[in-house]
């Protein structure tokens, strides 16, 4: 049988967009396994800043996934003369464009990612291309290998398999004592899981793509949860946790997660709340979509991320049923 080759990307909450679709693949056209390289992250960790305290690492090993390490040098050779290919005509077109690569071109993908399936690498990256492989998944079969790339930041790809990721999607580890006041608050039918993203949002390297929720954004997130939950308790997970304790040291019934905990235990706390103030981040959407609470409220900003050169629209994770808050 055919295995899948998952060429990684990105922190935590791009691991598991990613993975999740190679677990649709596996579970929709019957993979024997998955493979994951994650010589990009290597690659992060070496670009990036002396004042970026954020590593780029493995975290699915955290959950119960069920994956093995790869590298693209023990690739099976057919599928390392199409990716090499694949590559080439990648870099000439970067040179070409002045973006970050050819098949990340909205207008160019839109006519290649279908000739690049047949040769078994699947690399899709904007939102048009994505509901095209919706549709035309249940015909699809693959004798041979195929690698994977790209963002697949899609709620349509992730309901798919949902029940498959709520149940791999979980801490490996115990539950931690230190941690009970937060579960037993997370469990109450009030309770809001409010995350706020900073850490690498700020760094100049991303400005271009994503930008900052800002205070006013909690305002009136906060606002519209309080007049629609009764007697709120908010529980506050952050990246820059003594930031947001200088932002929410007004707010009544606060309860704030320490910074310490592993990403694996974060999402477990975070899923367990009942409601969710999100940040335009894909680990506070996940932390929100494994949370399985009956008739969740969730309030996210109007914009996931800023439209660049070179990407076109690739991200689809806000949910018709969201409450939008406007930003700009």
């Amino acid at each position: 049988m055919a295995d899948i080759y998952l060429h990684i990307k990105g922190r935590a909450g791009n691991q598991l967009s990613q993975y999740a679709f190679a677990r649709l693949l596996k579970d929709k056209l019957n993979f024997e396994s998955i493979y994951i390289i994650f010589n990009s992250l290597k690659q992060e960790n070496e670009k990036k800043s002396s004042s970026d305290s954020f590593l780029f690492q493995d975290d699915l090993r955290l959950f119960n996934t069920d994956y093995l390490v790869s590298n693209k040098n023990i690739l099976p050779l057919k599928t390392k003369i199409f990716w090499f290919v694949r590559r080439l005509i990648d870099l000439i077109c970067v040179k070409l464009f002045k973006v970050q690569g050819f098949f990340k071109l909205p207008q160019v993908e839109k006519h290649t990612w279908r000739f690049f399936l047949r040769l078994g690498i699947i690399s899709i990256y904007n939102i048009e291309n994505i509901t095209h492989f919706i549709a035309e998944l249940p015909q699809m079969s693959f004798k041979n290998n195929v690698i994977v790339e790209g963002l697949f930041e899609d709620y349509r790809l992730n309901d798919l398999i949902r029940d498959i990721l709520l149940k791999e999607y979980v801490s490996k580890a115990p539950m931690l004592s230190k941690n009970n006041q937060i579960y037993e608050n997370a469990r109450k039918e009030s309770s809001i899981c409010v995350s706020i993203r900073r850490g690498d949002f700020l760094n100049e390297r991303f400005k271009s793509r994503h930008f900052v929720t800002d205070e006013d954004y909690y305002l009136k997130a906060i606002s519209e949860i309080k007049a629609r939950v009764e007697k709120p308790v908010f529980l506050i997970f952050s990246d820059d946790i003594d930031y947001a304790k200088g932002f929410f040291e007004n707010q009544d019934s606060i309860l704030f997660e320490d910074g310490t905990d592993d990403i694996a235990e974060k999402i477990r706390m975070m899923s367990m709340c009942q409601h969710f103030i999100i940040s335009n981040s894909t680990f506070s959407y996940w932390a929100m979509y494994l949370g399985q609470a009956q008739n969740k409220i969730v309030i996210a900003p109007s914009i996931w991320k800023r439209p660049t050169k070179g990407y076109g629209v690739y991200s689809n994770l806000l949910k018709p049923e969201f409450s939008l808050i406007q930003v700009d």
